[in-house]
């Protein structure tokens, strides 16, 4: 039972993510600062390791997720220059 609250958390997480993911790449820019984009990555590569050391599959999927794409919103963010 406890396994299924961990999916649901994780589809809802992700169903939040996606589509502005998508919307990133669509516009081929984020509006997103710098700042929260990198330190939200490198939490999320935290609690990856963290989740993987503890083996933790539901909790290692939805960080592994989230750290690509926030490298996503990273890689618009440097990619384009600013006007």
């Amino acid at each position: 039972m406890l396994e299924y609250v961990g999916i649901a958390g994780l589809l809802l997480l992700l169903l939040a993510w996606i589509p502005e993911t998508l919307e990133v790449i669509r516009l081929r820019k984020t509006e997103m600062e710098i700042k929260f984009i990198l330190i939200y990555t490198l939490g999320s590569v935290f609690l990856a390791v963290h989740s993987f050391l503890l083996k933790d599959s539901i909790f290692l999927i939805l960080n592994v997720l989230i750290v690509f794409s926030t490298l996503i919103n990273a890689y618009y963010f440097f990619r384009i220059p600013k006007k």
